[in-house]
């Protein structure tokens, strides 16, 4: 397993590796709605698109869940507090 980040504009993502995908670990910007976020992710989603990745969401995010989901990614599972969700590299579009 190895740790790899991200930090631009005030973004920072964070992810770990392993053999077929990829798990974002923290996705945090200090410009919410600038659109740098959005930057970084899209960084992210290029250099993971050979694999399946997964995070995890606070349930009552709503704005992050939207932007997930328009994204491509699926809720799978679920607890009290968290969503799991994935975006499998077969959904990818060229």
């Amino acid at each position: 397993m190895s740790g790899n980040f991200i930090y631009k504009n005030g973004v920072y993502l964070s992810w770990y590796e392993r053999k077929n995908f990829f798990k974002i670990k923290k996705f945090v910007s200090l410009h919410e709605g600038a659109g740098y976020g959005r930057e970084v992710f899209m960084e992210a989603l290029e250099r993971f698109r050979e694999k399946d990745i997964f995070l995890k969401v606070k349930k009552d995010n709503e704005r992050a869940i939207k932007f997930y989901e328009l994204n491509n990614f699926f809720c799978v599972s679920g607890d009290d507090k968290y969503l799991q969700y994935i975006r499998r590299k077969d959904f990818l579009l060229v």
